[in-house]
C-alpha cells in the first residue's frame, strides 16, 4: 500500500484515500515503517524492542494457571 502511494507522488495519500477508499492514518503508517526498515535495516513491528515477553519466556506452570 504504501510503495503503491509512493509511486503516485505527490498527493498519492489523497488520491489512494478518495479514489480507493484507503484510510490515510494506515498508508502514513505504512510508509513510515517502509522509510525506517529502509534506514535501519530492522524488521517491521520490533515486538522485541517493545517489552513484549511470548509464552516461550514463561515457565511452564504459569501457562497452567493462566
Amino acid at each position: 500500500m504504501a510503495k503503491t502511494v509512493n509511486e503516485l507522488g505527490r498527493g498519492g495519500q489523497f488520491f489512494a484515500e478518495r479514489e480507493l477508499g484507503w484510510n490515510r492514518g494506515l498508508i502514513r503508517k505504512g510508509q513510515h515503517e517502509l522509510e525506517y526498515s529502509v534506514l535501519t535495516g530492522a524488521a517491521v513491528g520490533m515486538v522485541g524492542d517493545r517489552g513484549f515477553r511470548g509464552s516461550s519466556s514463561l515457565s511452564g506452570m504459569t501457562l497452567l494457571l493462566v
